[in-house]
C-alpha cells in the first residue's frame, strides 16, 4: 500500500496535480491513512522532488502532538520539534534560495523597510504590494528582501506560488492557497474548513500574535490575495504581480522599473561570469541596452555568454543588434522573453489584446488617449479604458500624466503580434487613420503659430478625424505640439515608407510654424529637405512650391540668405506657372523680406507691393497683414516714415481682428524699432517692453530674443548703459540656446559698442571679433562693415586714452553714442524688417 501510494503520489506529481496536494481533502480517506502512518518515508520521497510543503504537517494527526516522532522520522525533527496545535512548525521556513546574482534596488529595499509592521497599531498587517512589468524581478527582489527581513520574523517565512500567470496554469484558487497556509501552521487535514470565508478566519486566528513573513508570489489580483491575509500586526506581507493591485486595502506599493544602466551592466558581469569583464565596459554598456534593462532579458544574455566559450561580448552585441525578433532570440532551456511577454498577452481580453496590437503599429515613442483611439478606432472613453487596462497590467508606462509609452521589447513585441494577427488591411488602415490624425492636429494647433495661408500642400484628408484633441488656445496648441513633435517626425517617415506621399509633404508643413518659432530649425530643414524630395519624386510641382516657399523662411532663418533667395525665387516660379496665386503671394512676401535686408529696396518694394495686390485679390487677410508689415518697413527705410508707420499700424489692426497674437506683437514689435529709430525712443521701448511680454506668455523665445535685443539698443539711446548691457546679454543667451547665429552675431555686436561705452575695451574686443566671424561665416557684408566701424572707433577710442588709464564710460559715451546710433539706425531696421517682418 505505501508503494502504491508513492507511486500515486509520484503521478500527481509527474502531470503537475500539484492541487490535490495542495488541498488534502480531496484525497481518499484510506490513502490519507497510509500516508499519515508513513509520513517520514513519503517527506523524504517529496523533499527529493523539491517540493516546500511538509508532508509531516500534512498529515499529522491532533492527537500526535506533542508525542516523538515515529521511527526513522528523526530527520524531521528540526521541522517540527515539540509543539502545540497552534505553534507555526519549522517547515514554514519556505522561502527559495536567495537569487546569488541579485543587483541593485537599494531604494526599493529601502521602501520595504519602511512598510515593516511597527506593532503599535492593533490588527493593521504590513502589506508591500510589488508589481511591475514581466520580466523586471519581481519574484528575485521580494525573495531577497524576505532574506534580509527574516531575522525580524522567528515565527516563520512563508512562500506561496499563486500561479497568476504561469503558462499552462490557472491561477491557485485562494481555498487551496489557504489549505496550504493552514498546514503550515499545524492544522491537520480533517480540521480544515470546507468554506473559504472558514479557512481564511482560521488562518487569521492561527497567525494571531505571530511575527511571521509571508510572500504571495504573482497574484492574479486584489480578489486573490485578500482572503490570504493574516490579521497578526506583527506580519508582513509580500504580494508580487503583473498588475497594479489598486484595491489591495492598505498596501505600500513598489513599482519595480528596469535596471538603471550601472546596476544593468553589474547583474550582466555576475551572471556571465567571464573573467576581464567589468561593469563599465562599453561593449556590455551596448548589451544591456539592447536588452532594454530589463533583468529576464539581462539574464538569458549573460547565461548564452557563460554556456557559450567561444563567444565574445561583442558576438552578442551583433546577434541582439541585428535580430529581427529581439525578445525570441532572449531564451534558454525553457524560459524566454516572449514566453513571459505572451503570458501578459494571453491574460488580456480580446478588445484589450487588439489594442495593444495597434499600438505596437505606432512609429513614435510614446502615445496619447487621441492617437490611441485612431489606431483602435475607438472612440476616447474606450482608449482610455483600454490604456489603463494595459498601465495595470504593465504593458505601457506613464512617466508623464496622459502620455503612455511601451518598453523597447514589448514595443516589439506588440508589433510581432500585430503582424501575425492582424491582416496587411487592417495595419494599412489604422495607420492611415493615425495619420490622418496627426495632420488634423497639426493643422488645428499650426493656426496659433502660422505665417499664413499655405498653398499647393496636399489634399490628403478632407473628413476631419472624431479623435481630435481641443486645440483652441495657444497654450494647448503649443503644448500638443511640443508633445507630439517627435512623433509628427516619425509619421513622416513612417507616411514615406509606406507610399502615404501626400501626408509626408503635408505634416511638416503644418509643423513649421511651431518648429520655426521654437527653434527647431534643424528638424524643419531635414522634415523640409524629405517633403521636396518627395514632392519632386511623385512631379507634384504645386507641392514642391509649397515646400520650397517653407524651405526658403527656414533658410533666411539660419542665415543662409543667397540660398533662401535662390529657394523662394523657384517657388515663386512653380506658383507663377501653375497659376497659383495665393503661393506667388506667399513667396514674393518672403522674397520682398530678403531683398530689403540685401538693403535693394527697389526690388524688396516692387516683391511686396505685388504680393500685397495678391493677397487683397484672393482675400488672404493673414497674407496681407504680413506683407504690410514688411512693407511698412520698407517705406521707413526709403524715408517715407509716415507711410512706414501706417502700414504697421494698419498690420497690427489686422492681426488683432484675426485674432493672431504673435504676429500682432510682430507688429507692434516692429512699430518699436522705427519709433526707436526715429529718436522717439521711450515710445519705441514702451512698444518693444509690450511685445517681449506677449512672447514670453505665448512661450516664443525667438521673439523674446529678438525684443531683448532691440530693447538694449534703444536703452543704450537713453544713456541707460546698464540696462543694455543686460537685456543684450539675455538676448545673446536666447539666441545661442536656440543656435541661431545670425541674432548671435548681432546681439554681440551691439553688446561689443556698450561694453566700450562703459569703459571695457577688452570685452568690447571679444565681443565684436566674434561677431565679425559670425557676419563672415554667414555671407553678412552689411553686418561686417558695421562691426569694421565700431572696431575702428574702439581702436581711436583707445588710441586717445593711451596711457591715461581705462576708457572714462560717460566722457566717451557723450562723444561718441550720436554718431554711433546714427550709423547703426539703419543697420537695425534693415535687420529688423528680415528678422521679425515674416
Amino acid at each position: 500500500m505505501l508503494i502504491a501510494s508513492i507511486v500515486l503520489l509520484a503521478g500527481l506529481l509527474t502531470v503537475g496535480m500539484v492541487g490535490l496536494l495542495i488541498d488534502p481533502l480531496h484525497l481518499p480517506a484510506p490513502l490519507l491513512s497510509v500516508l499519515d502512518q508513513r509520513a517520514s518515508v513519503i517527506s523524504m520521497f517529496i523533499g527529493a522532488a523539491g517540493l516546500t510543503v511538509s508532508v509531516f504537517a500534512v498529515f499529522r494527526r491532533p492527537e500526535d502532538e506533542g508525542q516523538a516522532l515515529p521511527h526513522g522520522g528523526d530527520h524531521l525533527h528540526g521541522l517540527h520539534g515539540e509543539m502545540d496545535v497552534g505553534a507555526l512548525p519549522t517547515a514554514a521556513h519556505t522561502l527559495p534560495p536567495d537569487v546569488a546574482s541579485f543587483t541593485g534596488r537599494h531604494a526599493e529595499i529601502d521602501q520595504v523597510l519602511r512598510a515593516l509592521p511597527s506593532g503599535t497599531r492593533a490588527g493593521v498587517v504590513g502589506i508591500s504590494a510589488i508589481d511591475g512589468m514581466a520580466g523586471v524581478g519581481k519574484t528575485a527582489f521580494a525573495v531577497h528582501a524576505a532574506h534580509r527581513l527574516a531575522a525580524r520574523f522567528p515565527d516563520g517565512q512563508l512562500f506561496v506560488r499563486l500561479h497568476g500567470h504561469t503558462p499552462g496554469q490557472l491561477p491557485v484558487d485562494p481555498a487551496d492557497a489557504l489549505s496550504t497556509l493552514l498546514l503550515w501552521a499545524g492544522i491537520a487535514p480533517q480540521h480544515i474548513p470546507s468554506d473559504t470565508e472558514a479557512r481564511a478566519g482560521l488562518w487569521r486566528d492561527r497567525m494571531s500574535g505571530k511575527k511571521a513573513l509571508v510572500v504571495l508570489d504573482d497574484a492574479a489580483d486584489s480578489e486573490q490575495v485578500q482572503p490570504l491575509l493574516p490579521g497578526a500586526s506583527g506580519t508582513l506581507v509580500l504580494v508580487t504581480s503583473r498588475r497594479r493591485l489598486t484595491a489591495l486595502p492598505g498596501a505600500k506599493t513598489i513599482t519595480l522599473d528596469v535596471l538603471p544602466p550601472r546596476e544593468a551592466a553589474h547583474l550582466f558581469v555576475l551572471v556571465a561570469d567571464r573573467p576581464g569583464r567589468f561593469p563599465g565596459d562599453p561593449e556590455v554598456a551596448q548589451v544591456v541596452a539592447l536588452c532594454g534593462f530589463l533583468p529576464l532579458a539581462i539574464s538569458l544574455a549573460g547565461g548564452q555568454l557563460k554556456h557559450h566559450p567561444a563567444w565574445t561580448v561583442a558576438n552578442l552585441v551583433a546577434d541582439l543588434a541585428s535580430a529581427a525578433d529581439r525578445p525570441s532570440s532572449l531564451q534558454a532551456e525553457n524560459v524566454s522573453v516572449t514566453a513571459a511577454f505572451h503570458v501578459s498577452y494571453r491574460n488580456l481580453q480580446e478588445d484589450q489584446r487588439r489594442l495593444f496590437r495597434r499600438l505596437g503599429l505606432h512609429p513614435g515613442t510614446d502615445i496619447d488617449v487621441h492617437a490611441a483611439a485612431a489606431l483602435g478606432d475607438i472612440d476616447l472613453a474606450t482608449a482610455r479604458r483600454r490604456l489603463d487596462d494595459l498601465f495595470a497590467y504593465h504593458l505601457v508606462n506613464e512617466p508623464v500624466r496622459g502620455r503612455y509609452r511601451f518598453h523597447d521589447l514589448i514595443r516589439r513585441h506588440a508589433h510581432a503580434r500585430a503582424l501575425a494577427e492582424e491582416s496587411e488591411e487592417v495595419r494599412n488602415a489604422a495607420g492611415k487613420r493615425l495619420l490622418d490624425y496627426y495632420l488634423h492636429a497639426a493643422r488645428d494647433a499650426d493656426r496659433h503659430t502660422t505665417q499664413g495661408v499655405p498653398a499647393g500642400v496636399p489634399e490628403v484628408s478632407a473628413v476631419r478625424p472624431a479623435w481630435l484633441p481641443d486645440l483652441s488656445t495657444w497654450e494647448r496648441a503649443v503644448a500638443w505640439m511640443e508633445a507630439e513633435r517627435l512623433n509628427l517626425h516619425a509619421a513622416v517617415d513612417h507616411a514615406l515608407s509606406h507610399g502615404w506621399f501626400g501626408h509626408a509633404v503635408a505634416i511638416p508643413a503644418a509643423m513649421l510654424g511651431f518648429l520655426r518659432v521654437h527653434g527647431h530649425w534643424h528638424q524643419a530643414l531635414h522634415l523640409h529637405r524629405v517633403a521636396l524630395e518627395t514632392a519632386r519624386n511623385v512631379s507634384d510641382p504645386l507641392a514642391e512650391a509649397n515646400v520650397l516657399n517653407d524651405l526658403g523662411v527656414l533658410q533666411s532663418w539660419a542665415g543662409d540668405h543667397r540660398e533662401a533667395t535662390e529657394t523662394l525665387s523657384r517657388a515663386r516660379d512653380l506658383y507663377h506657372a501653375s497659376g497659383n496665386p495665393l503661393g506667388e503671394a506667399n513667396a514674393l512676401t518672403y522674397l520682398g523680406s530678403l531683398q530689403g535686408r540685401a538693403d535693394d529696396l527697389e526690388m524688396a518694394m516692387a516683391s511686396l507691393t505685388r504680393a500685397l495686390e495678391l493677397h487683397r485679390a484672393t482675400g488672404n487677410r493673414i497674407g496681407e497683414a504680413n506683407t504690410l508689415n514688411n512693407l511698412g518697413i520698407v517705406r521707413h527705410l526709403t524715408g517715407d516714415h509716415r507711410a512706414g508707420i501706417a502700414g504697421l499700424v494698419h498690420a497690427r489692426d489686422l492681426h488683432r481682428a484675426i485674432g493672431n497674437r504673435l504676429r500682432e506683437a510682430s507688429a507692434i514689435h516692429n512699430l518699436g524699432c522705427v519709433q526707436q529709430a526715429t529718436g522717439e525712443h521711450w515710445a519705441g521701448i514702451a512698444d518693444l517692453v509690450w511685445a517681449l511680454e506677449v512672447y514670453r506668455v505665448l512661450g516664443d523665445p525667438l521673439g523674446q530674443a529678438h525684443a531683448l535685443n532691440d530693447l538694449g539698443a534703444a536703452q543704450q539711446a537713453t544713456g541707460d548703459l546698464l540696462a543694455a548691457a543686460t537685456s543684450l546679454a539675455r538676448a545673446l543667451e536666447l539666441y545661442r540656446a536656440l543656435g541661431n547665429r545670425a541674432g548671435e552675431a548681432e546681439a554681440l555686436t551691439a553688446l561689443g559698442v556698450v561694453c566700450r561705452l562703459t569703459g571695457d575695451p577688452q570685452a568690447a574686443t571679444a565681443a565684436l571679433v566674434t561677431a565679425l566671424e559670425l557676419h563672415r561665416s554667414l555671407g553678412n557684408r552689411s553686418g561686417e562693415a558695421v562691426v569694421h566701424n565700431d572696431l575702428r572707433e574702439l581702436s581711436l577710442a583707445c588710441s586717445r586714452t593711451s596711457g591715461a588709464g581705462a576708457l572714462h564710460p560717460r566722457r566717451d559715451h557723450d562723444q561718441s553714442s550720436a554718431a554711433a546710433l546714427s550709423r547703426r539706425r539703419r543697420a537695425l531696421a534693415v535687420r529688423r524688417f528680415s528678422y521679425r517682418g515674416w
